[in-house]
């Protein structure tokens, strides 16, 4: 196996759109997931001095928004990623042959709540 590859990944994605649900406002609500198996960091060294590898285990992250557009092009975006706060491992290093602070480790974004305002101008 190739390192800090999955033997099973999966991804998904959902849009529910309404035209003009308020006055002169379009609706979207978006979803989407993934998940990642387990995962070896790093290949097997001989070298007793490099990291060896470990397990990273596997993972699901999900997002979702709500998104209102208008006519002028403002767009206005609640939204939600990773909902489940989930510990989204994705590598690192995991020896302690550099002393108690040697571990380091790769992480995704914890939950993450938030408003996003765009406007796109005419060109």
């Amino acid at each position: 196996k190739l390192p800090n590859t999955s033997q099973n990944t999966i991804a998904a994605s959902f849009d529910y759109s309404v035209p003009k649900l308020l006055s002169g406002w379009n609706f979207r609500w978006h979803a989407n997931g993934s998940y990642r198996s387990n995962v070896q960091s790093s290949l097997i060294s001989s070298i007793p001095t490099d990291p060896q590898p470990f397990t990273v285990e596997g993972f699901s992250v999900v997002d979702t928004s709500l998104n209102f557009t208008n006519e002028t092009g403002t767009v206005i975006s609640l939204y939600v990623d990773n909902i489940f706060d989930e510990l989204a491992l994705t590598g690192g290093n995991a020896t302690r042959f550099a002393g108690p602070r040697g571990q380091s480790f790769f992480i995704g974004r914890p939950r993450t709540i938030g408003v996003r305002m765009t406007y796109q101008f005419d060109s």
